[in-house]
């Protein structure tokens, strides 16, 4: 019961603060004045998160298809042909 509680607790402080930095990139005159600062504010996300991926090996949605489509390929490659 304990835990729980500090885990409610913890995701209502991270949706508090998420909210805000939301705000605080998105709702302000100048972000919406200036159209330019949109690629400006995403692209080093996006560069933050490419470089985790290549040097610090950070799991994707890739890593979790490719298992699956292994497994697919080589249910077809197993599969009877049909011949003519």
């Amino acid at each position: 019961m304990v835990v729980a509680g500090i885990g409610a607790v913890a995701m209502l402080a991270w949706l508090h603060v998420f909210e805000e930095l939301n705000k605080l990139l998105w709702d302000n005159d100048f972000v919406a004045a200036n159209r330019w600062m949109f690629p400006v504010i995403c692209l080093p996300f996006s560069l933050l998160v490419g470089l985790l991926v290549k040097y610090r090996h950070a799991p994707t949605t890739l890593d979790e298809w490719m298992p699956l489509r292994r497994f697919l390929e080589n249910r077809l490659a197993e599969a009877p042909r049909p011949t003519s």
